[in-house]
């Protein structure tokens, strides 16, 4: 039986955005726990990206995985009129998708994360580790927008941290100007976690900002 755990790791370019949601499945495969190494510990050096390619092309991982069709794009991780294909994959396909799109994302290949998460959300969509991880990719590229849809999707798959989620959504929506819905939901990180001074520090600040200018 494969059995699915979720960890966090530090992350430094956004530190504001936390740690991405790496996906490890307890396999007999030295390649796919060497992916899940790579992604927990921020690499993505060469050695990491082939780490996670041979586990892809493992027998073990691709277990349970085939072609269903190609269809035009429609989800946050595709491009408008993108003819994408769609997989049925094993637990463990989609772990080390989710793994090697992280392992990408430090080697600077945003397409390349991108479509490793797409790939694991199409095919397992209770997974909420793809958009989770999708947020910190759209936040390196400044794009807002794409930050909070897939701020949204996660938050109806993901309660594990809920408050992260409020907070990340919060600051993306202060970047696009949108005060109030940013205070609000600073205001939902610190009601959901009191003790997080950042999240604290970030809603009395804006609503200070916000109070002085009279919005």
């Amino acid at each position: 039986m494969n059995k699915r755990l979720i960890g966090s790791a530090a992350i430094l370019a956004l530190a504001t955005f936390g740690a991405p949601a790496f996906a490890q499945t307890v396999v007999i495969e030295n390649y796919a726990q060497a992916c899940y190494s790579h992604a927990r510990n921020m690499r993505g050096n060469a050695e990491a990206i082939r780490d996670c390619d041979a586990a892809i092309e493992s027998p073990v991982v691709r277990t349970g995985t085939r072609i269903r069709s190609s269809v035009r794009a429609s989800s946050p991780f595709d491009s408008p009129g993108e003819v994408v294909s769609r997989f049925e994959l094993g637990i463990s396909m989609a772990a080390a998708l989710v793994n090697r799109g992280i392992v990408k994302f430090y080697a600077g290949d945003d397409a390349g994360a991108l479509a490793d998460f797409r790939t694991a959300a199409e095919a397992h969509p209770s997974l909420s580790e793809p958009y989770v991880n999708a947020v910190l990719v759209h936040a390196r590229r400044e794009d807002w927008a794409s930050v909070i849809d897939a701020i949204d999707k996660a938050m109806t798959l993901d309660a594990r941290n809920p408050a992260r989620l409020y907070y990340r959504r919060g600051w993306a929506y202060e970047a696009i100007g949108d005060w109030e819905q940013a205070i609000d939901d600073y205001r939902r990180a610190v009601d959901l976690a009191p003790g997080w001074d950042l999240a604290k520090a970030d809603f009395e600040r804006l609503r200070k900002t916000a109070r002085a200018q009279g919005s």
